[in-house]
């Protein structure tokens, strides 16, 4: 049987036995976790950060889910869609405005890599 209660809106969980378990300890790089034993006591233990560039997660989970930095991105994806069809509309063998148009490419294909 499940010995965890069902997730309420308020946050109310009836009973958790072990909820939170430890992924690993180590040296310096630690952050505590509550867990939970058998008994009603609470107990702290380490789990290990990320490293490398995995540290950065958090603060680029934060950047991409603004809205501002999302409709940002959505008006580079429409704008690149836009002139893509302007381009073949008004030329589509490439021949008449291959200049113009690289630049667009290029402006986008910068802005997309960042």
């Amino acid at each position: 049987k499940n010995n965890v209660a069902p997730y309420t809106p308020e946050g109310n969980v009836e009973k958790v036995e072990d909820a939170v378990k430890p992924i690993k300890s180590l040296g310096d790089e630690r952050m505590m976790s509550p867990t939970s034993s058998s008994s009603s006591k609470r107990r702290i233990e380490a789990i290990e950060l990320p490293a490398g560039c995995w540290k950065y997660q958090p603060k680029a989970e934060k950047l991409y889910t603004n809205m501002k930095v999302q409709l940002f991105v959505a008006a580079l994806i429409a704008g690149n869609f836009v002139c893509n069809i302007i381009e073949k509309w008004i030329d589509p063998a490439g021949t008449e405005y291959p200049d113009l148009f690289y630049g667009f490419e290029t402006f986008f294909n910068t802005m997309f890599f960042f």
